[in-house]
Formats: C-alpha cells, sequence, structure tokens
C-alpha cells in the first residue's frame, strides 16, 4: 500500500515514487550482525525472495532502487522496555551505539540528497512546492474516494487527465492567438508581399515546436498518457496550419495577380532592392515568348512609397 501511493502520486506529479528508501529494522535476533552492512545483506536476501515470487513488483521495484538502503538495530534490551521515562541510560550498550551510529548517518547525508523529477531534473523547493499545491488544490476541489487502492488510483487518473486536458487546451489557445496576429498583421498587400508562403510555413512550424516542446513539460503521469496528449495537440495544431497556409497562399497569389507580379506559378521580387532598382514608374516587363505584364504608374509610386 505504502509503494501503491508513492506511485500514484509520484506519476500525478511527475516525480519519482520515492526519492529516497530508508529501512530500519528494530529488534534484530536472526544473527549478531547489526548496522548498515548486515543490513544491506539482509535486503539482498529479501530482494531475491520476492524476485523468485513475482507476487510484489512494486515491491521489489522499490527495494531495487540505488536510493534504498537497510539498518539493523539489535533488541534495547530489557532495562529500556521496563523503565517508564526510557532514556538512552536504560538500553543496551550495544543497542545505544548502532543507535547513535545510525542517526549520525542519516543526518551526515540529508544533505546529500537532491530533489528531482522523474526526468532527473533537479527540482527547488519552489518547483517541488507548486507540484504538490497543484495536487492539494484538485483534492480541495474535486470530489475524490481513497476508499480503496482501486478507488485512489482512479482519481488520481481523473487529476493527470483532467491536468493534461488543461495543458493541452492552453497550447492550442496561444497558437490559435498567434495564428489570428500573423493573419490580421498580412492583410494588407505590403505585408503580405513581403512574406511568402514558404516564409510564413517557417513561422508557423517554428511556433509549434515551441509549444509542443513546452506543453510536454507540463503534462502528468506515464509517457504513453503524455505521448496521448500531445497526439492530440499536434494534430490539432497542423490541421491549423494547414487551413492557415492554404487560405494564406491563395491571399499571396491575389494580391500579387492584382499588381501584375504573378508569371507561370512564380512571384517577381517587389520588396527590397527589388524595387528600388527594378519597378519605376510606366515598366514595361517582356516575359517569355510573348506575356507582357504593365505595371501603371500609379502602382509604380505606390511600390516606390
Amino acid at each position: 500500500m505504502f509503494v501503491h501511493v508513492a506511485k500514484e502520486v509520484g506519476e500525478t506529479c511527475s516525480l519519482p515514487p520515492i526519492q529516497r528508501l530508508d529501512l530500519l529494522v528494530r529488534d534484530w535476533q536472526l544473527s549478531e550482525a547489526y548496522g548498515a552492512d548486515a543490513g544491506q545483506e539482509y535486503l539482498k536476501d529479501i530482494t531475491q525472495d520476492l524476485a523468485d515470487s513475482a507476487e510484489q513488483p512494486l515491491v521489489l521495484g522499490a527495494l531495487r532502487a540505488r536510493g534504498t538502503r537497510c539498518y539493523l538495530l539489535p533488541h534495547p534490551g530489557t532495562g529500556f522496555t521496563k523503565s517508564r521515562a526510557g532514556t538512552p541510560g536504560d538500553m543496551d550498550e550495544d543497542f545505544r551505539q548502532y543507535l547513535c551510529d545510525y542517526v549520525t548517518s542519516v543526518v551526515r547525508s540529508a544533505g546529500t540528497h537532491v530533489r528531482t523529477d522523474r526526468a532527473g531534473h533537479v527540482l527547488t523547493g519552489a518547483q517541488l512546492a507548486a507540484r504538490i499545491k497543484d495536487v492539494s488544490r484538485y483534492l480541495k476541489t474535486q470530489r475524490y474516494d481513497f476508499s480503496s487502492p482501486v478507488k485512489m488510483a482512479e482519481a488520481f487518473a481523473a487529476m493527470r487527465k483532467e491536468k493534461n486536458s488543461k495543458a493541452v487546451e492552453a497550447a492550442r489557445r496561444e497558437y490559435e492567438q498567434f495564428v489570428q496576429e500573423l493573419d490580421r498583421g498580412h492583410q494588407s498587400i505590403n505585408c503580405c508581399l513581403r512574406v511568402k508562403p514558404e516564409e510564413m510555413k517557417r513561422r508557423l512550424e517554428g511556433k509549434r515546436r515551441e509549444l509542443l516542446t513546452h506543453c510536454q513539460a507540463q503534462l502528468w503521469g506515464e509517457d504513453p498518457q503524455k505521448q496521448a496528449a500531445l497526439k492530440v495537440l499536434e494534430q490539432g495544431l497542423a490541421g491549423k496550419t494547414s487551413k492557415f497556409l492554404t487560405a494564406y497562399g491563395q491571399r499571396f497569389k491575389e494580391k500579387a495577380v492584382r499588381l501584375g507580379l504573378y508569371i507561370g506559378g512564380s512571384v517577381l521580387a517587389v520588396v527590397g532592392a527589388g524595387v528600388v532598382a527594378g519597378i519605376s514608374p510606366s515598366l514595361v516587363v517582356k516575359v517569355g515568348a510573348g506575356g507582357l505584364v504593365l505595371i501603371r504608374r500609379m502602382v509604380g509610386r505606390w511600390m516606390w512609397g
């Protein structure tokens, strides 16, 4: 149950299920060996027994983790168990020494354990607190049932689904706003003809990759769950991109035709140095075997301006 809860919370917050597992075995009486070394040998035996039985895969994974250790403490002695005060002076000497060694090792190692996420990236205290608050906020505002492991798993699964849906929707809205801004900013002939459809496609692709990367970092759960959410987002962005590029390509062609600059499937250069060097009032351009394009005086003045 302990490992199952850790797994559910870890998946929901994109954290390792257990940062560090420290097993302390009290009243050890199966041998005269105590301490950290004896604990690690005992841990190996228990792990092997679980591997042979194959009954507890979650527990086996936790015990095999690199940060897991085990420490064996002897019985504190009858003087301690019968004492009402339970002071260190009532303990047997060997118990007191091993207890002191254990506490000292824990304190010394505390500063070496760095919090990380499931990808192995270091987390600051503020980042960790934000993830805990997200879960706490959800549990305060939603109905949930932890009456059994199954109910708990369902509650956290619903939490992850809601979180991922919001992340995908936020990315979709941001992309839609980005496309609308591009659309409004390239309605005029001047602005439209300065950005060819190929360049517009590159801008959209760059924004799309940026949003997918950002959204992926916001998603909760295992990789299959994240990939499913990203696939939905990617399909939506691709559809929006295709629709806009089709409309923009048609707009670009129409505006070029209005100026007499669209010839045989291509567009004459009308910006930058081409404007200054190639267009003047009353210009006639000969094209191919007989096509003539006349740019009127008023158009030449507009382009020069």
